[in-house]
């Protein structure tokens, strides 16, 4: 049945009327609505990822490496108790995370676990760092090597400048007690604050024998300041070279120790 002119005109009134309303709502819409940006957790605005690439500062984090074990070692300091010490090494160059909690588990010649240690630490970028935990009792049960699980990691972009730390001037005490004591030099015209750092004594076929960490709150610019490191027992030998490990310590994880 053919419309008559003044339904035609109706319609007509109405399809008008029904986009001046949807222009109206899409004007509002857009009006209201938050512009895009690098930190609404959205990827939008042409971002290679969520609030990063594209326009955003941040660069993408890409492929997440996992971290490597280069080495792990269990050191008898008394009957029953042990120090347990790994190299870690994190190939990526802007991934880290401040805050990574883990679990160490102590095994004996026939793979029975004898001992487990959880603890809590942080990764910076493309950094090595040494994971100690010491004395760890295991029952006199005698633990033959060790291995650590990560909890899941959550990665962050992190761009900062490594401390431009020096060691040097060691000096080594083997008896009664061993102790090394030895020498940062902070580089910076700034000071360097909350720095974690590790040594590693090695013999003549590059074996690891000794383990110590401890912390530095502070090193004032372009000046030095002496650390020391003891354990409670004489050292075996005499080490044939020193490996040190400074890092900085996140403020996220400072705060977590609170």
């Amino acid at each position: 049945m053919a419309l008559s002119w003044r339904a035609k005109r109706q319609l007509t009134y109405f399809g008008i009327f029904s986009a001046i309303i949807f222009l109206i709502v899409f004007l509002l819409i857009s009006f209201f609505r938050p512009s895009p940006t690098c930190f609404d957790r959205i990827q939008n605005q042409n971002e290679e990822g969520v609030d990063c690439g594209g326009p955003c500062d941040a660069g993408c984090l890409g492929d997440v490496k996992d971290v490597v074990v280069l080495w792990n070692r269990v050191f008898p300091i008394s009957q029953s108790r042990y120090d347990v010490a790994m190299l870690i090494e994190n190939p990526n160059l802007f991934a880290g995370a401040p805050i990574v909690h883990y679990q160490i588990k102590m095994h004996d010649d026939k793979g029975v676990l004898v001992a487990l240690r959880g603890g809590t630490t942080f990764i910076n970028p493309q950094e090595r760092f040494m994971i100690f935990e010491s004395n760890v009792q295991t029952a006199n049960r005698i633990p033959v090597q060790a291995s650590i699980e990560f909890e899941k990691i959550l990665w962050e972009r992190i761009e900062q400048e490594k401390p431009d730390i020096t060691a040097f001037n060691f000096a080594v005490t083997q008896f009664p007690a061993g102790r090394l004591d030895m020498s940062l030099r902070n580089g910076n015209f700034l000071p360097e604050e909350h720095l974690e750092t590790a040594v590693a004594l090695l013999d003549e076929s590059g074996n690891v024998f000794a383990v110590s960490k401890t912390r530095v709150e502070s090193i004032r610019p372009e000046s030095s300041t002496n650390v020391a490191f003891t354990w409670p027992f004489p050292l075996e030998r005499a080490p044939a070279s020193i490996q040190s490990f400074i890092r900085k310590i996140p403020d996220a994880f400072l705060k977590s120790e609170i």
